[in-house]
């Protein structure tokens, strides 16, 4: 029965491993590019597969926190992106969540002292990311530097602040909603 076990843990972990050397990979110039672009869109926090997995349908963009990035990660032209190719995004990525997610990435930190410009990162907080985006953009509701997707700020994909202590500030009504506890390079994904 251990045998068994271990063959099925090593298939796994295999296909895991072998699924991420596939990865495409974009420029961290794109992935910020797009993530501001969307946040500047109509769209909706949905938590629902297919539809979690940045769908557009024609009007509003949908999607939850991880697969917002997981989307553009599989190289998709995010324009043609319909339920009917989800199952093969899962098959290039596996169904990672958050808590997967920031541990797939490199030079993790707990300091937030060591955020810096021009390197976008992953931000975590036990099953959330949002993306810091390296640099500091002035929206309609005052200035920001993280994309998300939350039901905190109106079930959308929108913008927020990060200090040098992690702590999360709405930026449309400027309260603190939290804390971020980890960040991290998606370096499996994005060309640094």
């Amino acid at each position: 029965m251990k045998y068994l076990i271990n063959i099925f843990l090593l298939y796994f972990t295999f296909k895991k491993i072998n699924n991420q050397k596939n990865q495409k990979i974009i420029t961290k110039e794109q992935w910020v590019e797009f993530l501001i672009t969307l946040a500047n869109r109509e769209t909706k926090y949905i938590n629902t597969p297919p539809f979690n997995l940045l769908y557009f349908d024609g009007e509003i963009w949908y999607a939850d926190c991880v697969n917002l990035h997981k989307a553009l990660f599989n190289g998709r032209n995010i324009y043609d992106y319909t339920p009917d190719i989800y199952q093969e995004d899962l098959d290039n990525t596996g169904d990672i969540d958050a808590n997967e997610m920031i541990n797939l990435c490199t030079d993790i930190s707990t300091d937030f002292k060591k955020l810096k410009l021009d390197e976008p990162r992953i931000l975590y907080v036990h099953g959330h990311i949002g993306a810091y985006l390296g640099k500091i953009i002035s929206t309609p509701n005052g200035l920001c530097n993280v994309v998300e997707t939350t039901t905190s700020y109106g079930e959308k994909i929108a913008f927020s602040w990060v200090d040098s202590n992690g702590k999360r500030r709405n930026v449309k009504n400027g309260k603190i909603e939290g804390k971020w506890t980890k960040h991290g390079l998606p370096s499996l994904w994005v060309e640094y």
